[in-house]
């Protein structure tokens, strides 16, 4: 193994979010993190599909702008 391959291997042994590669993250190193890699929020219950409330709502504002002769 060379030193290139050592390096790959060294760092992939700590978490992303560890900024000083010293096996733990702390405060200051997961909020720069997260400011550096935002995500999406998801909410507690928010689930993957919508509802048919939702699917009805967006329907029939497709259908308005379908009938109105512009494109989306």
């Amino acid at each position: 193994m060379n030193a290139r391959e050592a390096q790959v291997g060294a760092a992939s042994e700590f978490d992303e979010a560890d900024a000083n590669q010293d096996g733990t993250v702390n405060v200051l190193e997961k909020r720069a993190f997260d400011f550096m890699h935002p995500t999406l929020a998801r909410y507690p219950g928010a689930n993957d599909e919508p509802s048919q409330r939702t699917i009805a709502a967006e329907l029939k504002a497709y259908e308005a702008v379908a009938r109105s002769g512009r494109e989306l």
